[in-house]
């Protein structure tokens, strides 16, 4: 049996794993809920076998991921490990667990009831009574008809004990106290001793001396220098490609298009008399109006970026690391933006405070904005 029990640690909760399958994620029902909005309802299976821990996807939107590589099929893990579900980091942890087991001695039990037994009487007077040993000797040396015709060994016995009695001894004043009872002889194993008091709660998991966690940036500077891509487009699988981009970098490409397209309708205008013009001023609207939806949509869904996010190298990418993104998504994400536009802008603000960075209409998506450096 193994004297380890593991434990999954996500911040300030501590999960205990039971041998056997414990489901990870955002439903009621699961051995290890997860309260994260981008963790699936059954987002992960971890097994416990003995010593070996496996990691398990369940067809997950966001993927699962140990130590920053995307778990494809049943993986194993160790203490220490960090198992990244969604957004939600999860870090395996062995604790030791002393057992004591205290086993009884029959030959030790044994003694005590002889101990406890009280003494043989001596025998009274008159002739002595043979043993049930010695009977039973004496029965096995004869045929069986004369044995059967013996009479029982424990009746002759008790005979001249019950002949012979002594006369009972004169009552007992009654200012003597009355005797006490003689002790119980013990026929039972004695009670075990009382339980040991419960230990003291075990203190949050910390990283080993001398090692600290990496933080989200440190481990974006990993993933980008180890495997840097070939080009926009290029991913490896097993994570994040691009590191997130930051807020500012993301409001001027925000302006960088916004210009473009302004710039764009304000020519289309020449072909009604002008920006003076009235009909002008028409066709320079509907063309502002048509680039807005469209440049965003297309761009995204084809080549994963817009021409101001392109200048300053900024690429729309899902969860998984790919760039670009369905029509369908992109249309969504789009969408999000007006979302974002609520409560005075607030959605826009929300990279400088989320991780990954993201806004209200990448939650809304499930999209991040990545930054590839040229």
């Amino acid at each position: 049996m193994s004297n380890l029990r593991f434990v999954l640690q996500a911040g300030e909760d501590r999960f205990v794993l039971l041998p056997g399958p414990s489901t990870i994620g955002r439903s009621r029902n699961c051995e290890v809920m997860v309260a994260d909005p981008s963790v699936s309802r059954n987002h992960a299976l971890i097994t416990v076998d003995g010593d070996r821990i496996t990691v398990q996807d369940l067809s997950s939107s966001n993927g699962t991921f140990v130590n920053g590589n995307r778990v494809e099929n049943e993986v194993v893990v160790r203490s220490g490990d960090e198992i990244m579900v969604g957004e939600s980091r999860l870090w395996l942890v062995a604790e030791g667990v002393e057992h004591s087991t205290r086993l009884v001695d029959l030959g030790d039990v044994a003694a005590a009831v002889a101990d406890s037994a009280p003494p043989t009487p001596a025998p009274l007077e008159g002739p002595r009574s043979p043993s049930t040993s010695e009977a039973l000797s004496a029965l096995e040396a004869m045929p069986v008809g004369e044995a059967l015709a013996q009479p029982s060994p424990s009746r002759e016995r008790t005979a001249p004990m019950i002949n012979n009695l002594p006369p009972e001894p004169p009552p007992l004043p009654d200012f003597l106290p009355p005797a006490e009872a003689p002790p119980a002889p013990i026929f039972a194993v004695p009670p075990p001793p009382p339980a040991p008091p419960a230990a003291a709660p075990a203190a949050p998991w910390q990283p080993p001396a001398g090692e600290a966690l990496p933080s989200l940036e440190e481990i974006e500077r990993r993933l980008a220098t180890a495997q840097a891509p070939a080009g926009p487009e290029a991913t490896t699988g097993s994570g994040i490609v691009l590191p997130p981009a930051g807020f500012w970098r993301r409001v001027g490409a925000i302006l960088c298009d916004g210009l473009l397209i302004g710039l764009f309708s304000v020519l289309a205008s020449f072909a009604g008399g002008g920006p003076n013009k009235g009909a002008g001023v028409l066709i320079s609207s509907m063309v502002s109006f048509l680039a807005g939806v469209l440049v965003p949509v297309l761009g995204w869904s084809r080549w994963g970026t817009t021409p101001g996010k392109y200048l300053l190298g900024l690429y729309v990418c899902d969860l998984d690391g790919r760039v670009g993104l369905p029509f369908g998504r992109a249309l969504l994400r789009f969408v999000g933006y007006f979302l974002s536009s609520l409560a005075l802008g607030l959605g826009y603000l929300m990279p400088l405070f989320t991780e990954r960075k993201r806004a209200l209409h990448d939650f809304v998506a499930g999209t991040y904005v990545g930054y590839l450096k040229r």
